[in-house]
């Protein structure tokens, strides 16, 4: 099951922080005239000290991977979990993360991605909050505008194949536009129910290839006693599950 959500309020406030705590990554192209907004704007210091620890400037080569996208999924979290279980929610969504190192999720990170809403309170209370809200929100319209026609065309025929080679899956795959991130990074949000493709433009690859994802989540584990005496593909497999 397929949707498309493009603008998230929440991923939206978490880039806004990062924005004006230095993560300068976005295609100026589309997104030039909301960063010289963040840029003129003076921000509470204890907000920018806590968004500028989501870069890790420790020689990896984005030093933004993986916490500035842990912050869009503690966003997610925000509007789809019971408040009095947020804390629980985010300890348990990092666990399952399995493409990141134990350091990457641990305690201190999960300490420190769980006080996301205590920031997220301070850029609101900014007196050109709404204005820059606005502004993000004709970026992603102009996108839409301008690319949803080829888009909508791509994902409809990769569903049609897609369909036809594996049973449905249960998950909703959401696409959200972001056009404070990076050009080349996708970031992915799983939950049980859904799947959330944040990217900079309408990007279908992305889209079709978290869907494929989807489906084959739900098959694998009924394969792997069968495909396990195959070297690669029980590599594949603990790749994809440890």
């Amino acid at each position: 099951m397929n949707t498309h959500e493009c603008f998230n309020h929440n991923v939206f406030d978490v880039y806004l922080g990062l924005t004006a705590s230095g993560y300068h990554l976005a295609n100026t192209v589309h997104a030039g005239s909301i960063i010289n907004m963040v840029l003129d704007e003076d921000w509470d210091n204890t907000m920018i000290k806590y968004f500028q620890r989501a870069n890790q400037d420790d020689g990896r080569i984005n030093p933004y991977w993986p916490r500035a996208s842990i912050l869009s999924a503690v966003g997610i979290l925000t509007e789809h979990t019971d408040p009095t279980m947020f804390k629980s929610s985010v300890y348990a969504y990092l666990k399952t993360l399995r493409n990141i190192s134990s350091l990457d999720k641990s305690e201190e990170t999960a300490n420190w991605a769980v006080v996301l809403p205590d920031h997220v309170r301070y850029l609101r209370s900014n007196r050109h909050y709404q204005d820059i809200i606005l502004c993000y929100q004709q970026a992603i319209n102009r996108e839409i505008e301008r690319q949803w026609p080829v888009f909508d065309y791509q994902v409809n025929t990769a569903n049609t194949v897609i369909k036809s080679l594996f049973p449905e899956h249960q998950s909703h795959v959401i696409t959200i536009l972001n056009p404070l991130q990076a050009d080349p990074l996708t970031d992915i949000v799983e939950t049980s129910a859904n799947v959330w493709v944040i990217t900079s433009y309408l990007r279908a690859e992305s889209f079709v290839h978290e869907s494929i994802h989807a489906c084959l989540d739900t098959m694998l584990p009924s394969w792997i006693e069968e495909i396990s005496t195959n070297i690669f593909s029980t590599w594949f497999i603990n790749q994809c599950y440890s």
